[in-house]
């Protein structure tokens, strides 16, 4: 247990090390949000027809044309790690708005700088690991088939008694033709900017997301299929894990989920991301929706829980 929670801290950090700096910086942003969209393995970039649309690609916030608020928790690494998520958007006559705040902490962390008589490590005090992280976006119709979104993103990161701050921007794109939708999402497209209260500064890596989505009506009992790809790149060569590398230069993940809904009430969905398996299952009553997603991981297994109310 202990030897998780030290590599959890050093994997949050981003102090650890240049090598770090550089392509591990504000790691936390990765994990995804929202029930529906990580029960399909993280493949929504095409999809994103739902307030987390302000995290997958913020062109497809023009696909609400009602208000929705959606909450989301989870616990990985045998519930060290707990992520919070809240979402919301609310489309305007010209333009959609979309907030979207994400906490990720990790608490009572042992803190020791000596040892006892007996070479055994004192524990001075606990501290705490969290990472915050705000998105502003806005989405707007270019035509009927295109639409573009942008994000504006502020990150605070803090481990002991040191903090840091930044701000990046993403851009998405949606085109949407008949039952095909294709997505991209382009993320710290001028690279973001971390700057620790110790002086040091970390740079994230520009990434972008190219996904297609297909969804269809079907006539058996009200239901629906939704069909998802997509191949995430990071230009930080952050190897180690990654399904593809262009050495130093690049690395990604290929992804993909299928959702099925019956009676427009029940879903069920499975996915994957690299080698990480996904599940997930879905229930909208009214205007409310609960999701629970369940994703596979080396470190231990990850449970989401979330509801979403569109009004």
């Amino acid at each position: 247990m202990q030897k998780t929670l030290i590599i959890i801290v050093v994997l949050l950090s981003g102090l650890t090390s240049s090598v770090s700096a550089g392509k591990y910086a504000a790691e936390f942003l990765t994990t995804g949000v929202g029930g529906r969209a990580l029960g399909m393995g993280g493949a929504f970039v095409a999809i994103a027809d739902d307030a987390s649309a302000t995290y997958w690609n913020p062109a497809g916030l023009t696909q609400l044309d009602r208000a929705e608020l959606m909450l989301m928790h989870a616990e990985q690494f045998s519930g060290l790690l707990q992520t919070d998520v809240f979402n919301f958007v609310y489309p305007g006559k010209k333009y959609v708005i979309g907030l979207n705040y994400i906490r990720i902490g990790v608490d009572n962390i042992p803190y020791t700088s000596r040892r006892d008589l007996a070479g055994r490590p004192v524990i001075d005090k606990h501290v705490s690991d969290y990472e915050e992280a705000a998105f502003f976006s806005l989405g707007a119709l270019l035509g009927q088939r295109l639409s573009l979104g942008v994000n504006f993103k502020a990150i605070r990161q803090s481990v002991g008694e040191n903090s840091s701050l930044g701000f990046g921007f993403d851009v998405g794109l949606l085109y949407k033709w008949k039952a095909w939708s294709l997505g991209v999402n382009l993320q710290d497209i001028t690279g973001t900017y971390i700057f620790w209260d110790t002086g040091h500064r970390d740079t994230r890596s520009p990434g972008v997301q190219i996904g297609a989505g297909y969804k269809k009506s079907l006539d058996f009992l009200r239901s629906s299929i939704c069909l998802s790809l997509q191949q995430n790149i990071r230009f930080e060569g952050q190897n180690i894990g990654s399904q593809i590398s262009f050495g130093e230069a690049a690395n990604g993940d290929f992804a993909g989920g299928i959702e099925y809904t019956l009676l427009e009430r029940l879903s069920l969905r499975i996915g994957s991301t690299g080698s990480n398996l996904a599940l997930g299952a879905g229930v909208t009553i009214k205007m409310l929706r609960f999701d629970y997603a369940y994703m596979s991981h080396d470190l231990g297994n990850a449970h989401r829980v979330a509801a979403a109310f569109r009004f």
